[in-house]
């Protein structure tokens, strides 16, 4: 796939201009023996994470924007040295921006600069100066844009005296993941610099939501050490979050207490919304979808701010407990789900702010409904308050760092992370001592029961109706479970027979319509095969890209629906630019040369493509059941022959 760089015509160096290098590969009982372990997890993360940053050496003039480069030189923070020119419009091309170098301004905001939900665009730029070497050999660099979640990264590398681009490559993730010059969850772009050659290298940065404009110089040896031991923590990480989640899930399946299922839901949001967060989630499981890429990290934490607070109410018992902090949670889980709402209609930004803002609101009222709980005597609550409030704390400074309240640490950055790992150990304690909760209220009630006969009674009465209804629920849900998976069935049989490109039948759907009509078709009746090539395709893919011959096949199927009005006729793509219409019911077969005529003046019209018109036009072929053929293949294969006499005269037309 195309990495997206582009190199002068006067410097090429292989695909990306010579600057660019080739991407090369680059809970049980307290006090058990797994609590321990989880307990050393957090410090075993600081330490793999942090161990290259601890190497770094001072080669960074700050505000000065200048890095010195030399070979095996430790990994240098880019960010204090940048030069920084705000585009509010995101209008300046790279070549205006080269023009205003002199307009670039110290930055001023240390190692890790962060803008907040800024929708300008930024750009930076640093001046490379590569030691020279007297054996003259290339200095082999790894430029690291540290954010995973910056729609549109720009890194470029210019000549700063003849102004010269030397190299160009544009990706994040507004783009596919193979755009990137390296496999890597975040932006890492290898450079290959001369020895005593300075350039300029200019930095892009445009984030629909919180923009972290830090930057890491590596060497290549020392980049590929900190990216393994970064998806080792990351690893630990979600390896003990998926056993959490299996952990409760079983306790679900052996409890049937609903609270479980809530934190699994929790979980499961939780991990899912840190690998969207970390990038993770894009370069393993979604690299081609960026439009779901975009906002997928906000759906799913406003999905984690929907299950916490209805988690939180089950555990701590809000309903028995305070009806008002009951329903400050209900109305928490409820602004999550607008949250959603307002990233699918109104946009990222709105949300992003949203959920940011409801992500400070909602530990804190997790921490107030823990310490209420605990002081009216749910011993459960103060294991729950200690690791919940660790959690959200983690998740009020990602959020107030999203804002740009706190500065951009690494504490800030990894918030979330390091303190759901310290929850996860908490935790275990706190569902333990539930479960312990549960064993003595059970035998509490059993006591009471043969006490009080007339008590046992009732409670069993009570519980039988309670059984009817559940019963009376499951087997509703049973039902809407069956509906759903008829409707699947349904929907999925149609997309088996549907072109992705056009919304057209695909070659299965055209033959299974076609079997029908002929089956369908009574004496006196017939049916029309048009199969139609477009003439001049390949030239206007050629010419124009497959994007455009993909608007061209996308139009010219439109049009041919406007030409069919009957809902037993079909229209079809068999693949490539050849089309078919399956016209049923005929009362002559000459009634298909009418409809073909109709076709022909349709695609007669320019399609547009930009500022260019194309007019593609058509060849088509007609066969007739019964009078050509009887069967599906050979209907086919008549109005084939037919189609091709008609491109052998280069000209649109139609032949019966």
């Amino acid at each position: 796939m195309r990495r997206g760089c582009r190199a002068s015509a006067e410097d090429r160096r292989g695909d990306c201009g010579g600057i660019l290098a080739d991407a090369g590969p680059s809970a049980g009982r307290p006090g058990s023996f797994l609590s321990r372990a989880l307990f050393l997890l957090p410090v075993l993360l600081w330490a793999i994470i942090t161990a290259p940053a601890l190497a770094a050496g001072s080669e960074t003039l700050p505000g000065s924007g200048v890095l010195l480069v030399r070979p095996g030189q430790a990994p240098v923070p880019v960010a204090a040295s940048y030069l920084y020119l705000k585009d509010p419009g995101g209008t300046l091309t790279l070549d205006q921006v080269k023009d205003r170098r002199a307009e670039f301004v110290p930055l001023g905001l240390g190692d890790a600069p962060n803008f907040g939900m800024s929708p300008d665009t930024h750009w930076f730029r640093v001046g490379l100066y590569p030691e020279a070497d007297e054996d003259a050999r290339q200095i082999l660099k790894t430029f690291e844009v540290t954010a995973p979640t910056v729609s549109q990264v720009r890194v470029a590398v210019v000549d700063p005296v003849t102004g010269q681009t030397l190299s160009d490559l544009q990706t994040g993730y507004g783009y596919p993941f193979l755009s990137r010059p390296e496999p890597y969850r975040a932006v890492a772009v290898p450079l290959v610099l001369d020895p005593g050659r300075p350039v300029d290298l200019y930095l892009q940065l445009r984030s629909q939501g919180s923009l972290d404009a830090a930057a890491t110089l590596w060497d290549p040896k020392d980049f590929e050490t900190y990216s393994r031991n970064s998806y080792l923590v990351y690893g630990l990480y979600f390896g003990a979050l998926g056993a959490l989640i299996l952990y409760n899930l079983m306790l679900f399946v052996s409890l049937r207490d609903t609270t479980y299922l809530l934190y699994v839901a929790f979980a499961g949001a939780l991990a899912m919304g840190n690998l969207a967060h970390t990038g993770i989630g894009f370069q393993f499981l979604w690299p081609e979808a960026v439009g779901w890429t975009g906002v997928a990290h906000v759906i799913l934490y406003a999905l984690v701010l929907f299950f916490g607070p209805l988690f939180c109410r089950s555990f701590l018992r809000l309903d028995i407990h305070s009806r008002l902090l009951s329903g400050l949670m209900v109305t928490c889980a409820a602004a999550a789900l607008v949250v959603i709402a307002l990233t699918l209609t109104l946009g990222f930004r709105v949300a992003a702010i949203a959920e940011s803002l409801l992500g400070m609101i909602f530990p804190v009222l997790a921490v107030v409904s823990g310490i209420l709980a605990w002081m009216r005597g749910q011993r459960s609550a103060r294991w729950f308050l200690l690791a919940w409030s660790i959690l959200l704390v983690g998740i009020a400074l990602l959020a107030a760092r999203n804002m740009d309240f706190i500065p951009n640490t690494f504490v800030t950055r990894h918030a979330l992370q390091i303190g759901n790992v310290l929850e996860m150990l908490l935790l275990s304690f706190a569902l333990a001592e539930r479960i312990a909760d549960l064993r003595r209220q059970k035998a509490e009630a059993e006591a009471e029961a043969v006490s009080a006969r007339q008590a046992m009674v009732a409670a069993l009465e009570r519980t039988e109706r309670e059984l009817e209804r559940a019963v009376d629920s499951r087997t509703r849900e049973l039902m809407a479970i069956n509906d759903t998976l008829v409707r699947q069935r349904n929907e999925l049989s149609q997309a088996v027979q549907t072109d992705s490109l056009t919304g057209l039948a695909n070659r299965a759907g055209v033959r299974d319509r076609l079997q029908m009509s002929i089956a369908r078709c009574g004496p006196g009746s017939f049916v029309g095969v048009l199969l139609m090539d477009l003439n001049g395709f390949k030239e206007i893919n050629d010419s124009f890209g497959h994007l455009s011959g993909d608007v061209v096949l996308r139009e010219v199927g439109k049009r041919l629906r406007s030409c069919v009005h009957r809902s037993s006729d079909t229209v079809g793509r068999l693949g490539g630019d050849e089309f078919v219409v399956v016209l049923a019911g005929l009362k002559t077969p000459e009634d298909a040369g009418t409809v073909a005529a109709t076709i022909n003046r349709v695609l007669a019209e320019p399609v547009p493509l930009g500022e260019t018109r194309v007019n593609p036009g058509a060849s088509i072929g007609i066969a007739s059941y019964p009078v050509d053929g009887d069967d599906v293949d050979t209907l086919l294969e008549i109005a084939d022959r037919r189609m091709y006499a008609v491109k052998r005269e280069a000209k649109a037309g139609v032949v019966l």
